[in-house]
Order: C-alpha cells, then sequence, then structure tokens
C-alpha cells in the first residue's frame, strides 16, 4: 500500500502557556465560533490559549460581565482566521480553567493584543473565579 504525506498545517505559532500555579477546576462551555475574531483564532484556525470567556462562551463585549473560564490548550475550531473561516465555523465545546491565575502579559501575546478595560475588569468582577496578574 502506496504512502502518502500530507501537510496538516503551515508552521504556526508557538503559545506561551498563561497560568501560574496550578488550574484548580475545570469545565466546557459551548463556544460560537462565528462570534470570536482572528485575535482569538490563530491562522491555522485554533482557538488561542489565555481567552478569557463567558459562562455562555461568549467574549466580554462591555462593563459589568464576569470572566466565568480562561481557554487551557489551542483547540481547532476553523480552517484558517479569514472572515469566511471563521463564520463557518461549527460551535464546539472548549475547556476552560474555572478558577486561577493568568499572566496578562502572556494572555495579550497569545491574543496579539492588549486586553480591554472591560475584559480586566471582568476579572476582577464578583463571580470570576479566575485572576489576572498585572503586567
Amino acid at each position: 500500500m502506496p504512502l502518502r504525506a500530507k501537510s496538516l498545517a503551515s508552521g504556526g505559532d508557538v503559545y506561551g502557556y498563561p497560568f501560574v500555579g496550578p488550574i484548580n477546576h475545570t469545565g466546557t462551555v459551548r463556544v460560537d465560533v462565528s462570534a470570536l475574531t482572528s485575535d482569538e483564532i490563530d491562522e491555522n484556525g485554533y482557538l488561542v490559549p489565555g481567552v478569557p470567556l463567558k459562562v455562555d462562551g461568549t467574549l466580554v463585549s462591555g462593563t459589568g460581565e464576569v470572566i466565568y473560564g480562561v481557554v487551557i490548550e489551542a483547540i481547532k475550531v476553523a480552517e484558517g482566521n479569514a472572515a469566511g473561516d471563521i463564520a463557518a465555523g461549527v460551535d464546539q465545546d472548549v475547556a476552560l480553567a474555572l478558577i486561577g491565575v493568568v499572566n496578562r502579559d502572556i494572555v495579550e501575546d497569545n491574543l496579539g493584543r492588549v486586553l480591554s478595560a472591560d475584559e480586566i475588569a471582568a476579572f476582577a468582577a464578583a463571580g470570576s473565579s479566575m485572576r489576572l496578574l498585572p503586567t
């Protein structure tokens, strides 16, 4: 039987581990991939580690919201990070760290952007068991 080599992905990013200390509890949420952006999904279609999510699996978008958990590891959610690829992404269950501490610098480096004021406030909001180390 002939063998065939296939490139599954182009060389991509290597992500920093955003967690400081142990992850005490994990859980999953259903993520609407089409609601994410190219900041959260890399060029190979992976949801990057460190993305903070609310309990409904969406991104923080305003004041008074609470971080439920943070994506633990990269997971394939789309073909790429072009708008069409993200829009075609299928909702998926994603594992999150629910209790722990993350390094802000690493989260921002993985995302390729600075956390918004609303995201920073959502880590400190009552009800969030995730803590964000200052830079």
